[in-house]
């Protein structure tokens, strides 16, 4: 726990040192997640609540300014109320965990609060707001639920009331006993409840409470420092020494002593004190004593905490001592001649690192022999941040380009730490960066993808034909007729007068190899089919996946006139159609039938070359597979 204070104290003492505002004060506050936790603004003289605005600020994640808007939707969607002195955060979380501060208006003093957010179940939220309470067998003993002094009225926050539990037993009402018995020892949660906007909000506590024996007679006593304790201190800091002592009257008193002298409370002087006042829960009572800024005279007197009662007065002396210097100021980071390469045109940070002894020490970047400005709208500019501890003080102060030019490709640039005791420095350059050649990998896999795309492309649209059937083969792609069909195709003959169209044998072929060497199932009709049976030609059709047309060379009228009276229902079933034709007559020609011709231009047509076309793997019947659908069983190897 002592290792996260001093972090939070290192970092609080680096956001002091923010150039142009004076630091004022830090604090520390504790919060469990998912409870209301209370930020407020310490006032000092000349300010106070009623005359001045005060400013706060978020430091969490991203800087952000908390204005007046305890009524804003947005401070409500944030879960942040703001008003005057006072931050209260609804319900905290980790988001809320961080560093706040807060100024008054035409003021150049910040304070600063650091709030650190626990799990409700963690060890460290158990022990935060824990405080300890002693009563004494057989009187009264009231436990007190501490609280913020914040005016809540204020945020139109309501307070509800206080419960309390204790670990393990019953509760008393109000905290309160009457007569407290040993028995009653143990830890007490209480839980303040406060309503806002329809919401109820809570803070809690834990009071141990110790009940002893009936004490007979204690004496007033003060628990530190020890006499004559010796603090080591660096000049020039500022040092706050308390004295706490437990006293027994309201008439009992603590002060400090300079020499002989009281040290007063003016907080304008070098030396002052700052009056705690008396904690009834605790029974302690504490005052600082503060040093504006330690001197070799301030090391040279004794200070003495005295506390002054009814019955009897004690104190203790303590004194100041210079703490030795064991180690020097130095840049940690970047190494000297360090090379940075860069690409023209970016943004760059250059980050020099530090390790300081005093808040005397200074770490700033030049470029040459000038000094680099703070000044953001600049091309080149530096940042700082600190962070202080009680022993050392880590500094980064970042060289930022807005856009590396080939000018500062030219120049050196130094970080330079200079201290009471030493000067060092290191100077980097920047380089332009060199091409990666990754880049180039990329492009060349980006060309190669896209050329076998194309390739793929040109490929598939010269063999596609061949690639089909090669997948349908593979593939197995011969299965039942889909959609409730009985056939793959219906193949139907018409008479055309110029076409000579396929003789009885070519028929017979053709119908052969379609059926047994192909694998389709076939559904025939020729030219020869009377019109009054048209009814069943269509009945075919239906059942039918394709319709192919097929050129007739005998005689045979009523091909024509049956291919007429289905002409508007194959445009109705919207069946696929595929028109064979003959090489003889190439294209259809207006003479040719112009059922078959009007059929033509909305079908697949594949074109008849004599007996070259009866080979199994001539192009004919290679593009009349392409256009049929899949047949029924797999197709015989091919010979």
């Amino acid at each position: 726990m002592n290792g996260k204070i001093s972090l939070l104290l290192l970092f609080l003492v680096f956001l002091t040192s923010t150039p142009g505002v004076c630091p004022l004060s830090f604090q520390e506050v504790n919060a469990k997640a998912g409870e209301m936790a209370v930020l407020q603004c310490p006032s000092y003289r000349g300010y106070s609540d009623g005359d001045a605005e005060v400013f706060w600020t978020s430091h969490t994640v991203d800087e952000m300014k908390l204005f007046n808007m305890s009524i804003s939707a947005e401070q409500r969607q944030m879960g942040v109320l703001v008003h005057g002195r006072i931050l209260v955060i609804l319900r905290a979380s980790v988001n809320h965990q961080g560093n706040y501060s807060c100024s008054f208006r035409n003021s150049s003093r910040r304070s600063w609060i650091s709030l650190e957010v626990y799990k409700a179940q963690s060890r460290d939220s158990e022990q935060m707001n824990q405080i300890s309470k002693e009563c004494y067998t057989e009187e009264y003993c009231n436990l007190y639920c501490p609280e913020k002094n914040v005016r809540f009225n204020t945020l139109n926050i309501t307070r509800i009331g206080i419960t309390w539990h204790k670990e393990g037993g019953s509760s008393p009402k109000d905290g309160y006993f009457p007569s407290v018995k040993k028995e009653d020892s143990g830890n007490y949660t209480c839980t303040r409840s406060y309503l806002y906007d329809g919401q109820i909000y809570n803070m809690t506590s834990t009071v141990k409470l110790d009940v002893q024996p009936s004490k007979i007679t204690e004496k007033a006593v003060i628990i530190s420092p020890k006499n004559k304790q010796v603090f080591e201190v660096d000049l020039g800091s500022r040092v706050v020494i308390d004295c706490k002592a437990v006293m027994m009257s309201d008439t009992d008193d603590l002060f400090w002593l300079s020499g002989s002298s009281f040290v007063d409370a003016d907080t304008s002087l070098s030396v002052f004190y700052n009056d705690t006042g008396f904690n009834s829960r605790e029974e302690i009572h504490m005052t600082s004593l503060i040093f504006r800024k330690v001197s070799e005279d301030d090391l040279s007197k004794n200070y003495t905490c005295k506390l002054q009662s009814d019955y009897q007065t004690s104190f203790v002396t303590i004194t100041l001592k210079q703490k030795e210097i064991t180690e020097k100021a130095v840049i940690t980071s970047p190494e000297n001649k360090q090379v940075f390469e860069v690409d023209l045109g970016s943004t760059v940070l250059v980050d020099c690192k530090a390790v300081m002894m005093s808040d005397t020490d200074d770490l700033f970047w030049l470029s040459g022999d000038s000094f680099v400005n703070a000044d953001t709208s600049l091309p080149v500019f530096y940042n700082d941040t600190r962070v202080n501890s009680t022993e050392e003080i880590n500094m980064t102060t970042s060289l930022i380009f807005r856009k590396v030019s080939e000018d500062n490709l030219s120049k050196k640039y130094t970080c330079k730490l200079q201290s009471d005791y030493q000067t060092n420095f290191v100077t980097i350059t920047l380089k332009q960066k060199a091409a990666s050649s990754s880049y180039f990998e990329a492009l060349w896999i980006v060309g190669f993808v896209l050329m076998v795309m194309v390739l793929t492309a040109v490929i598939y649209a010269k063999f596609k034909v061949d690639i089909t059937l090669f997948l349908r083969q593979i593939l197995g792609c011969h299965r039942t007729i889909p959609d409730g069909k009985s056939y793959n195709a219906c193949l139907m003959y018409y008479k055309s007068s110029t076409d000579p169209g396929l003789n009885e044998d070519d028929r017979k072929r053709l119908e052969s190899e379609m059926k047994h060497r192909f694998g389709y199932s076939l559904c025939l009709y020729s030219p020869d089919v009377v019109p009054d049976k048209g009814e069943a030609v269509l009945d075919c059709i239906r059942q039918s996946q394709t319709v192919v047309l097929v050129p007739c060379s005998e005689d045979s009228g009523s091909g024509v006139d049956l291919l007429n009276s289905i002409q508007a229902s194959l445009k109705k079933l919207q069946t696929h159609v595929v028109l064979i034709k003959t090489e003889t007559a190439g294209v259809l020609s207006t003479s040719s039938s112009s059922e078959a011709l009007k059929l033509c231009k909305a079908a697949d047509c594949v074109t008849w070359k004599g007996k070259s076309s009866m080979l199994p793997s001539s192009a004919f019947w290679k593009l009349l597979r392409y256009y049929l659908p899949a047949p029924q069983r797999a197709p015989r190897a091919l010979t």
